[in-house]
């Protein structure tokens, strides 16, 4: 079980993504990114914490027929755009999920939105230059076969025309 645990530790620990762990609305514990992230956007983790409960109550709450799935769901979603004196906004989703509802634990995640994007778009490119070259393969496979049936159908010609030939000058003498 301590080797679990170190395993979690370490996981925890080197995820790219920002986790804070809360308690009662304290905050037990938060990974190094979500550490980077209060100090480097003057972050109010209260603020996060409230947006992260009013997602999960209106899930919790909302009745319509339509909201089944989202009843089955472990936590709440919600899209967050930080500004900061960077040069751009840095756009998360942040993921609020009960851990243990008799202990009121529960974890904020901060995924990256941008980096979920730039992997979106690693794997479009990789999809269309896989078209792309098959494309490429296929038009290669026509082009070698019309020259192959152009060059038979050339030499076939070529061949009925001679013969054509030989049988009119041997029915000449």
């Amino acid at each position: 079980m301590l080797e679990t645990a170190n395993w979690i530790q370490k996981y925890f620990n080197q995820s790219p993504d920002a986790i804070f762990l809360f308690k009662n609305d304290d905050l037990l514990v938060s990974n190094e990114p979500a550490q980077r992230l209060v100090t480097m956007l003057n972050l109010d983790v209260n603020y996060l914490l409230q947006i992260g409960k009013n997602a999960w109550s209106q899930l919790e709450n909302d009745d319509c027929a339509s909201c089944l799935i989202k009843k089955r769901l472990k936590g709440a979603a919600v899209p967050i755009t930080f500004h900061s004196n960077a040069t751009h906004p840095f756009h998360f989703s942040m993921v609020y999920r009960p851990l243990d509802d008799k202990e009121n634990v529960f974890a904020l995640t901060l995924e990256n939105r941008e980096q979920q994007q730039r992997l979106s778009q690693v794997e479009e490119q990789r999809i269309l230059n896989q078209y792309v070259n098959e494309a490429h393969e296929k038009e290669r496979q026509k082009i070698s076969q019309d020259l192959h049936d152009s060059v038979a159908q050339g030499i076939y010609a070529a061949i009925m025309g001679i013969q054509r030939l030989a049988t009119v000058q041997s029915s000449r003498r």
